[in-house]
């Protein structure tokens, strides 16, 4: 039962939209409501059904996670490395952040709901 609500959770990644006041106001911060489009990685969490987790599930759950872990290293390193050798752009480096935070989140629910319907 609680499975299926969970899935309304994806409804909140449409606050990521946000993020468009920018073209009106020029104003960098916010650009941060691009976070909220995290939020999308609900849709594909719901859609696994899973009643009883196994050992199949776990297994997978942790491989999501491995993948997403090395997705991770690649999105800071690239972060330091614009942030060490472009110094003015230092300050909008939260946009940055906001946009490798939703993608970290969608990357896992799209990995675990691919190697669940395997």
């Amino acid at each position: 039962m609680f499975k299926r609500k969970i899935g309304y959770l994806g409804f909140v990644g449409f606050l990521g939209f946000f993020a468009f006041r920018f073209f009106s106001t020029h104003d960098i911060a916010h650009l941060s409501y691009l976070a909220y489009l995290g939020f999308f990685a609900y849709f594909w969490i719901a859609k696994i059904e899973v009643s009883i987790p196994d050992e199949r599930y776990y297994e997978d759950a942790k491989t999501a996670k491995a993948f997403v872990g090395n997705v991770a290293v690649f999105e800071m390193i690239a972060l330091f490395i614009i942030g060490t050798l472009l110094p003015t752009i230092r300050e909008n480096l939260i946009v940055g952040i906001s946009i490798c935070f939703a993608s970290l989140l969608i990357a896992y629910a799209v990995k675990l709901y691919n190697l669940e319907e395997r």
